[in-house]
């Protein structure tokens, strides 16, 4: 065991020893290094210091033997004293050569002996051109060879120039060599043991290395795989989130940032804090009351949330949190704003549609109901009006035919009604003034409405010209005012209506926006938005883009509508008014006269606030009127002959056919009948020149009197027709145009006075 221990401490040290000797000799390397440095520093100041010596005294040589040369050839302005200036400066400068310590530089034992003799010469030289100068100073000019200064100048410059050569050739080899050499050698083997032990260091550890190696390795590939990872989660289109345990984000990439409003380059200031904080107050509330308990419960939490940005935009999100086995979570919030988007327009689509059809059903059920009860209404006014004929010496009987007949009358007025709602409505659409038409209606109602009613009324355009039906525009009017009218019941309150101009794209609805007016035969579909509490707002229709509008809003101070009231306004006979107090069919019947009149309309109601009924019409055209069926109904007031014609009258049903037989005999016409247009046709074409006119209703089975009238018409041309519908000639119109023999159209129930006049003017025009 002790043997053990023993080797393991012999093992520890010798593998620390090469390592220790390392440290020393790279201490000694070090101190040896900065030494010669220091030493080749020196020995670079003093060369230089040598160097600029020579120099100087070169050059002072140079500036003598010129100064002479110019002396000599006798140049003005260089005397004796300018070339004695020179020698004197040559002399300075040896002197400051001689100022300097140059032992090291005479240490050099093989240059001694030549810098000697330079130091010997140069002086002398010097000596002999100054004598020689006092002589040309003394005026005694020597002209002989004897007394040139010739060979002293060039033995001098030779002797300064062969101490520089001295200096540059042998100064930097030779000076401090031996001192240089010695701490080379040191540091040479400084190094070299440096390099032995860490050989022995790497040798001692070759395995330890190998495995540090391989340590490292697989910490760079792991560094590597977290970092692709890391790349691929902050590129992901889902936001995520790395909590620690402690509840300090660890972790948040670009797509979270960008979902919370963050901006990308402050998600390091949230990094290290609470995690919550990239929340807003009112989601950590949410947060911490919703999804924690069952986070920390369950481990998981899944689901969708209403998230608010930092702009306070609000994005709806689904959010799914897990647990980490350390205590941690991870998060991912994913952006479903647009599937919310679509899925909520899918589903106002199919509600929209849904709609549609329930108001096309009941539509064609309004205007079926209306037809048949048009026919029952025929007869019973019609007779009616026979009693009111037969009981004149009865007054009181008399007077009540006359309620019978006026029970008729809103009979057929709520008829009417039915048919502006299926767009079956007999009303002619032409140029009208919808100024004067309101005007007319508000003059009305300020002496029916209740006195507890302030009415204004705010046009700011004087003419409104639109394509449209008067009694319709009333009717839409007096239906909008009386429903405000009991929205305020008895309380006081204001009822505003405004007349103005708009641009279709001034309106503020984009996205209605389509390229053509709404057809007069669609079914108008609606949407409505919950602006705020209580504050609902209904859309129905589109707007036409370049279109001017003429608005008439409706606005009351009235209790308001819930959106669960706003759903079914449209629906025929819905009403929440006490049971003698309405039908139910006034909105329905606006919904029919705006789908007529190709308009848009918006609904803003808030509970206890009150209602505005905002309807858009588009601003008539000459060349988009609509042609008035005064060109289908030919009318004159010239009395007519009735003496002499007879009449064919086809019509299926028996109470009707018999009350107009009456009404005929009555008027002074002779009369056939039939109950159906196959009949009818049959006994035309047995005798075709013995009516003058026919008489048929349209709705028949098995031949309609359309088609009973194209069958005729094609034998013989002449014969003039006149059509009866429950329905309006406004259905027929297209089809009546293409056919002469139509001369009019009468909808049920038509009165005696009615129907005299427009069979006098026919007759009366085809015997012009």
């Amino acid at each position: 065991m002790c043997v053990t221990v023993e080797r393991e401490d012999y093992s520890r040290v010798l593998n620390h020893l090469p390592g220790v000797i390392i440290l020393v000799f790279g201490m000694l390397a070090l101190y040896f290094s900065l030494l010669l440095i220091q030493a080749r520093e020196d020995l670079n100041v003093m060369y230089n210091r040598y160097s600029q010596d020579i120099i100087a005294l070169q050059d002072n040589v140079d500036a003598f033997e010129l100064s002479y040369l110019m002396f000599a050839e006798g140049i003005a302005g260089h005397d004796i004293t300018s070339v004695k200036k020179h020698l004197n400066a040559i002399n300075d400068s040896f002197i400051a050569i001689q100022q300097y310590n140059y032992i090291s530089l005479e240490k050099n034992k093989q240059k001694q002996e030549q810098y000697k003799r330079f130091k010997y010469e140069i002086p002398q030289d010097i000596k002999r051109i100054s004598d020689v100068l006092a002589l040309y100073e003394g005026n005694v000019v020597p002209r002989t060879q004897n007394t040139s200064l010739d060979s002293d100048i060039r033995a001098m410059d030779n002797a300064v120039d062969g101490l520089h050569r001295l200096i540059s050739t042998s100064f930097k080899r030779r000076v401090f060599s031996d001192d240089i050499e010695t701490k080379e050698k040191w540091l040479y083997w400084s190094v070299l043991a440096m390099g032995l032990s860490g050989f022995i260091l790497i040798v001692l550890n070759s395995d330890k290395l190998g495995e540090l190696q391989r340590v490292n390795k697989e910490k760079a590939l792991a560094m590597n795989t977290l970092s692709n990872r890391l790349s691929a989660l902050d590129m992901a289109k889902d936001g995520i989130l790395i909590v620690d345990n402690v509840g300090l984000l660890s972790y948040m990439n670009k797509s979270l940032c960008h979902i919370n409003g963050i901006d990308i380059e402050k998600r390091n200031l949230f990094v290290g804090s609470n995690w919550l904080n990239i929340f807003s107050d009112s989601d950590r509330a949410a947060i911490k009351e919703d999804i924690l308990p069952d986070l920390i419960e369950a481990g998981y939490w899944k689901g969708d949330f209403s998230l608010y940005r930092s702009d306070n935009s609000v994005i709806y999100t689904d959010i799914s949190f897990t647990k980490l086995p350390d205590g941690g979570v991870i998060g991912t919030i994913q952006d479903i704003s647009e599937q919310q988007k679509h899925e909520d327009e899918k589903k106002m689509l199919e509600e929209q549609f849904y709609q549609a059809q329930k108001m096309e059903a009941i539509g064609r059920l309004a205007g079926g109901i209306a037809h048949d009860f048009n026919n029952i209404l025929a007869a019973m006014n019609g007779y009616t009006e026979f009693l009111i004929d037969d009981l004149g010496d009865m007054p009181e009987q008399q007077d009540f035919a006359h309620k019978i007949l006026q029970a008729g009358l809103q009979a057929r007025s709520l008829v009417d009604q039915m048919l502006a709602f299926s767009r079956h409505s007999d009303g002619r659409l032409e140029p009208l003034n919808l100024v004067d038409s309101v005007s007319e209606t508000v003059s009305m109602l300020r002496a029916t409405l209740s006195k507890t009613i302030e009415l204004r009324d705010n046009f700011s355009v004087s003419d409104a010209w639109i394509v449209g039906n008067a009694t319709q525009m009333s009717q839409l009017v007096m239906n909008l005012c009386v429903n405000a009218q009991d929205a305020m019941e008895d309380e006081h309150g204001c009822l505003d209506i405004k007349i103005e101009q708009q641009n279709a794209e001034e309106i503020g609805f984009s996205n209605v926006l389509q390229d053509h007016l709404p057809l007069p035969q669609e079914t108008p579909t609606y949407r409505i938005i919950d602006l705020d509490a209580g504050h609902s707002r209904l859309i129905l229709g589109h707007l036409a883009k370049g279109t001017i509008y003429i608005k008439l809003s409706v606005q009351d101070t009235g209790s308001g509508m819930s959106r669960v009231i706003m759903e079914h306004i449209f629906e025929p006979f819905f009403t929440t008014k006490a049971v003698d107090k309405g039908t139910g069919l006034g909105l329905a019947t606006v919904l029919g006269i705006v789908a007529i009149h190709q308009g848009f309309m918006v609904i803003d109601s808030t509970l206890g606030k009150g209602t505005c009924f905002s309807l858009y019409f588009p601003l008539s055209d000459d060349e988009d009127l609509n042609i008035s069926n005064e060109e289908i109904v030919a009318a004159t007031n010239k009395p007519s002959e009735k003496k002499a014609k007879h009449i064919l009258l086809v019509e299926d049903q028996e109470s009707v056919r018999g009350m107009i037989v009456e009404m005929l005999n009555r008027i002074g016409y002779e009369v056939s009948s039939v109950e159906s247009g196959m009949e009818g046709l049959d006994i035309i074409r047995e005798n075709p020149t013995l009516y003058d006119l026919v008489l048929t209703d349209h709705n028949m089975p098995k031949m309609t009197g359309l088609e009973m009238v194209q069958q005729v018409h094609m034998d013989f041309p002449d014969l003039p027709f006149i059509l009866l519908s429950g329905y309006s000639e406004e259905k027929l119109a297209e089809i009546i145009r293409g056919h002469t023999a139509i001369k009019a159209v009468l909808h049920k129930p038509v009165s005696s006075s009615v129907l005299e006049e427009n069979i006098g003017n026919i007759l009366e025009s085809t015997t012009a």
